[in-house]
């Protein structure tokens, strides 16, 4: 029996307090944006009375969408945005279901044969408070810290603009190379590189490096090349020195039978590759029955 989700609705289940819902508990594409109908005074009022009071009381609803007739639910979480100029909407961000969400265990780091020293590990936390990147400028600076999210360009974006730009002003010149202010966000700032460099050498004289060689393994599987073969298998002798007075069995042949061989089986394929050796049969022809024969 196939669950039956209904028509297409978007309907609301309760509210709950926002700190229930951690971002552990986010899933989906992307945020969506729930905006009141244009030109509908009354869902415009009755949207601005929802986000407020989901703000002043700091609550989240809990809603049920399918998106089209048959299709399958999700939850979603309606949380109130406020603009800066007043504007109001609510955020929709799809919630994961309890079988979605998996407990990954991971190995213990706290192993005894790569513990750290009380030395090492200050000497680690003063290079992290050395590269601070809120304090990469001196008192000089308006600004302290370095790359800020909400101020930083991408640099391979600017670079691709500042080409296009250039390319409809000059149709007939090549590129040029990035611009020095594209080039500054790969630099890491003066002052956390000189403040880095105590710590970097403290580490390097706490922490020794041993070259691990790394042992090549041996290739088990030998390839057999005719051509290196020297003397024909028929003039193999078997190793007998570890077996005394070890009994040879001389299995009896009958003409006819030779005279049948034509390839060697898997019942006798010794005996089969002497009788075609002696019929003058080439090693070249010989050697592939004898593989398919083990």
């Amino acid at each position: 029996m196939l669950y039956q989700p209904g028509e297409k609705c978007l309907s609301v289940y309760g509210f709950t307090h926002a700190d229930n819902i951690s971002w552990q508990n986010l899933t989906g594409d992307g945020l969506s944006y729930v905006f009141a109908r244009k030109g509908d005074k009354n869902a415009q009022k009755a949207i601005r009375c929802l986000v407020e009071c989901l703000h002043e009381l700091n609550l989240v609803g809990i809603v049920r969408k399918v998106h089209n007739n048959n299709n399958a639910p999700k939850m979603f979480a309606l949380m109130p945005v406020i603009d800066t100029n007043n504007y109001v909407c609510l955020s929709m961000i799809a919630l994961s279901y309890k079988e979605e969400i998996k407990q990954m265990s991971f190995p213990a780091t706290n192993l005894k044969k790569y513990s750290c020293t009380p030395e090492q590990v200050n000497a680690f936390k003063d290079l992290i408070n050395a590269m601070d990147l809120t304090q990469a400028y001196d008192d000089t600076y308006d600004d302290k810290e370095a790359f800020p999210i909400a101020e930083c360009i991408s640099p391979a974006a600017q670079y691709v603009l500042d080409c296009i730009a250039f390319r409809a002003l000059n149709p007939g010149k090549p590129l040029p190379k990035p611009r020095e202010e594209v080039m500054s966000l790969f630099q890491v700032p003066p002052l956390l590189e000189e403040n880095a460099r105590k710590p970097i050498e403290k580490i390097k004289s706490l922490f020794t490096l041993n070259k691990v060689e790394v042992k090549k393994r041996k290739n088990k599987n030998v390839v057999l090349d005719i051509d290196q073969i020297q003397a024909p298998l028929g003039d193999f002798q078997p190793d007998t020195t570890d077996i005394p007075n070890m009994p040879k069995v001389q299995l009896p042949i009958n003409e006819n039978e030779v005279d049948n061989i034509h390839k060697i089986s898997t019942i006798n394929p010794v005996e089969d590759f002497k009788v075609l050796q002696g019929k003058n049969k080439p090693l070249s022809e010989l050697a592939p029955g004898m593989i398919k024969s083990n």
